[in-house]
């Protein structure tokens, strides 16, 4: 018999991300860089690392699978960055869901 994976972990992590991610967006001016180690850490990097973690851990959980939350993370990742770069056809959005589910076939079989 093959055992389960234990994917509650990845519930905790979700909402513990999801907290991160709602401060990030609430207590951080999106102008101004954040001095870390010397360097300037702009603010919408940090958005957008929490953003995919938040996606990623919350979809492998409802998923039960990791490969599939890397793909949702991907995708939804990937949907902000063209809004925020005013890319907003929506055939490059079909482009990248096209290529992901074909990423998704290739590594199902």
């Amino acid at each position: 018999m093959r055992t389960r994976k234990k994917f509650l972990p990845f519930l905790v992590y979700s909402i513990l991300s999801l907290i991160v991610f709602m401060m990030v967006i609430n207590f951080l001016e999106p102008l101004k860089d954040l001095p870390v180690l010397g360097f300037g850490l702009h603010p919408l990097l940090l958005f957008f690392v929490f953003l995919f973690l938040t996606v990623y851990f919350l979809s492998s959980y409802i998923l039960l699978s990791r490969r599939r939350g890397v793909l949702v993370s991907v995708f939804i990742l990937t949907f902000f960055i063209l809004r925020f770069l005013n890319i907003n056809n929506l055939l490059y959005l079909i482009l990248v869901m096209v290529i992901l589910l074909l990423i998704e076939w290739l590594y199902s079989k």
